[in-house]
């Protein structure tokens, strides 16, 4: 039966927004099959109810006393969200950049810097229940993507380990018993191609299953040129190559199964691309040059090829007393190879490389949920969850090819002159003088793997008091461990052997905690809900393993405590909903990183003593008009004030010098990567004729500026800008075509959608510039 989910996220936050920001988003009719084979239409793909699970059972967004955003596949496609990513683009709060190929999440101002595989993000990532720990890819670029799912502030009693910000839940779609297929070819500039297919129905009487795949290919749309200013081969474009199998298993009706993989490749230049545009002056005395803006001159072309395989299995069944629900995981996130040029331009001194960054998962989590046999006054579910991570760099390799010159052996790795060194290492005993780090064509191994072990307990009941007012109390007590396998540099010899230089021995690190939370829920109407919340969430502390002459330094455990009221409503028969959340969120010891050579050799981790986001957020939507239910309207915004409380012993940069310090005051300045607020406005018009549709858009997206680096300096700082995209789209009933012509950022606003301040100065990647092309879907 041809089907295409026609589904409308309740509280949908179509793009980050101010107060007063409006966004008016696309309204397209969806089809479906009758018994005599004609297709016929039906409702909005914008105006429908959203199921979500993000109380662990199924259950209408407006009914649950949390803040979310979910959005159906279809309506993710109509909207341009390819990847996870692009979420940024449709969810209000939610602010998404880059570092050295690692994704750093933000959501309501909670995040952190600390990108590399030893710590874990602060929004953490699930797909299909399966919690997924680095965001080097996007499984989002496979087809069959049922719904995704943002849940804003801390979900530490049911998401649990280290959601302290929120979490972003994926859930791909399962297959049924009649057959259903999606095809899609999306042409665009920069010599791009992306093809994506899912087909799925059934195989006997009890098992269904699915396949789905995407394959793409893009140039870049930076320059690599020389130090004249000449183009250059060398520069790798992006690409991605992966599949999904999936099987259900339904023997009966109280039990289901599923079994499922599936394997992701992406090859990135952009990912590790920073050009130094602005050189401090030992990038200058160093010889930097900067670039145009979208050329890079880098010595060493960024280059990343990662992979991603999953396979997972789920249980379900109906037992008299509960539900049971069983979820395994089994990942391997392998970076097959990394290119990160350190300066950022044409000065031949520092890069490092890997061809083994592994990151292994085991999971395996238990949920019982409460049923029909409980009383009607209450539900509850209560779970087990273990975890077992294997991740580092095994090794990090550091290259350091030395100036020559007036800078004989490339002092510092090749940043600076041998005075400035010696100057560098009298001030840093720990250096010890070390010879090894003036060496021309210099190479270090550095190792750092670790081991982790995680087990947890959760419960969470809720309780109807009075016919309107309910509460919701949950916890989850956890414990983990700790282990660096690894930690030690070494340089290579000339037989393959190696000589080890610096050897830690640093403990293993076990810690317990629980978080809380208590909810009040208030029903004055059927579709009238406020609620107040009180949650703690807590984000494991870890060890920095990429560092040189300093032991790897560990970095405490994050515990954010969050405070909400927030109102569900729904007038005119769901012709306009609104739903708003007021926050105040405390973070105790946010994790960051700094990327300095002088400070540890590589990295430098550290606590912010307390941060505080606090906001206001809302999204409304509206269908004004009873005689044009083609035309939707969707407001959504946020405000922050997000900023560190206090911030002391923290590591900045000379303004001028470019060299490092570690004893800076950061109090009072905003928290790096996330803006104040934020802002979109879209325009749609469904057209309807016999046998088709036309479909116009136009999106607009406003970002108020941010800075990337705590210290909020103001080479670090990306003033507000706004972004543009339409699209028109024809779609042919009978044969299920449809044809759409787009552009996103047709003004061709540039913008820096990363930075990162080092040594040698500040490293940016601008965002996209114009793209434009043609996308043809077929759905059955």
């Amino acid at each position: 039966m041809t089907k295409v989910n026609n589904i409308i996220s309740k509280s949908s936050k179509l793009i980050p927004g101010i107060a007063v920001a409006a966004t008016i988003v696309y309204s397209a009719s969806s089809f479906s099959q009758v018994a005599d084979g004609e297709k016929k239409r039906s409702s909005s793909r914008l105006i429908e109810e959203v199921m979500v699970t993000a109380q662990k059972r199924e259950e209408n967004q407006q009914d649950v006393a949390i803040a979310i955003s979910a959005f159906s596949g279809d309506r993710l496609e109509a909207q341009g969200v390819e990847t996870t990513i692009d979420l940024q683009l449709v969810t209000p709060s939610l602010t998404m950049t880059s570092t050295a190929g690692f994704t750093l999440i933000y959501l309501r101002g909670i995040g952190s810097s600390a990108f590399i595989s030893s710590f874990d993000p602060s929004v953490a990532t699930y797909v299909d229940g399966i919690y997924v720990p680095m965001q080097q890819g996007a499984v989002t670029d496979l087809a069959g993507i049922e719904r995704v799912e943002v849940l804003k502030g801390p979900q530490g009693t049911l998401f649990g380990r280290n959601s302290t910000g929120g979490a972003i839940s994926i859930t791909s779609k399962t297959p049924g018993d009649e057959l259903e297929a999606n095809l899609s070819a999306d042409i665009a500039n920069y010599d791009s191609e992306k093809y994506k297919f899912y087909v799925a129905g059934p195989i006997t009487d009890t098992i269904s299953g699915s396949v789905s795949g995407v394959k793409s290919v893009a140039d870049s749309y930076y320059t690599l040129v020389d130090n004249e200013g000449n183009e250059r081969d060398g520069l790798q474009g992006e690409s991605t190559e992966g599949a999904r199998l999936r099987f259900r298993w339904s023997p009966s009706d109280w039990f289901e199964m599923n079994v499922a993989g599936y394997k992701i490749d992406f090859g990135s230049g952009m990912a590790m691309l920073e050009a130094n545009n602005s050189p401090s002056a030992i990038g200058t005395a160093a010889g930097a040059q900067p670039a145009d803006d979208y050329e890079t001159n880098v010595s060493s072309p960024p280059r990343a090829l990662s992979s991603v395989t999953t396979k997972y299995l789920d249980l379900f069944a109906e037992l008299p007393l509960f539900d049971l629900k069983m979820i395994y995981g089994d990942q391997d996130v392998q970076t097959d190879e990394i290119v990160w040029d350190f300066d950022g331009g044409n000065v031949d001194a520092l890069s490092f490389t890997t061809f083994n960054l592994p990151n292994q998962l085991e999971t395996l989590e238990l949920q019982f949920l409460s049923n029909e046999s409980t009383p009607s006054w209450m539900s509850w579910v209560a779970g087990l969850y273990f975890l077992k991570q294997h991740s580092g760099y095994d090794p990090f390799i550091l290259t350091a090819a030395g100036a020559g010159g007036e800078r004989p052996g490339g002092a510092l790795l090749g940043l600076v002159s041998q005075e400035t060194l010696n100057i560098a290492l009298a001030a840093a005993p720990q250096l010890g003088g070390v010879p090894l780090l003036a060496g021309p064509g210099l190479k270090l191994n550095l190792f750092g793997v670790m081991d982790t072990t995680s087990n947890s307990i959760f419960a969470q009941g809720s309780f109807d008091i009075t016919d309107g007012l309910s509460v919701t109390v949950g916890g989850r007590y956890q414990e983990e461990e700790r282990i660096l396998v690894k930690q030690h540099v070494s340089a290579p010899n000339a037989d393959g052997g190696e000589t080890i230089i610096f050897q830690y021995d640093e403990p293993n690190v076990q810690e317990t905690n629980f978080a809380p939370k208590i909810s009040l829920e208030y029903r004055a109407l059927d579709n009238l809900l406020f609620y107040t919340t009180w949650t703690r969430g807590y984000k494991s502390g870890s060890y920095n393993v990429l560092s040189i002459y300093n032991p790897p330094q560990y970095v405490r455990p994050e515990v954010v405590t969050s405070k909400e009221f927030g109102g569900k409503t729904e007038f005119f028969d769901g012709g306009m909903r609104l739903n708003f959340a007021v926050f105040d969120t405390t973070i105790e010891n946010l994790q960051e990183l700094s990327i300095s050579v002088l400070q540890g050799g590589v990295l430098s981790a550290e606590n912010a003593a307390t941060a505080n986001s606090r906001g206001f957020e809302f999204d409304a939507v509206l269908v004004p008009f009873s005689n044009n239910v083609g035309f939707a309207v969707t407001v959504s915004g946020t405000y922050l004030e997000p900023f560190y409380e206090d911030y002391p012993n923290a590591t900045g940069f000379d303004d001028t010098t470019g060299f490092p310090y570690n004893d800076g005051d950061f109090s009072g300045n905003q928290i790096a990567r996330v803006p104040k607020k934020t802002a979109a406005i879209s325009l749609s018009q469904l057209i309807e004729f016999q046998d088709s549709e036309l479909e116009i858009g136009v999106d607009g997206y406003y970002n108020s500026g941010m800075y990337f680096h705590p210290q909020n300096s103001d080479s670090s700082y990306q003033e507000a800008y706004s972004i543009v995209s339409a699209r028109i789209g024809f779609f042919y009933i009978p044969w299920g075509l449809r044809l759409t012509a787009y552009g996103q950022n047709i003004t061709d606003e540039a913008y820096v959608s990363d930075s990162s301040t080092i040594d040698v100065g500040t490293k940016v990647r601008f965002g996209p510039p114009l793209e434009y092309g043609l996308k043809l879907s077929f759905d059955y």
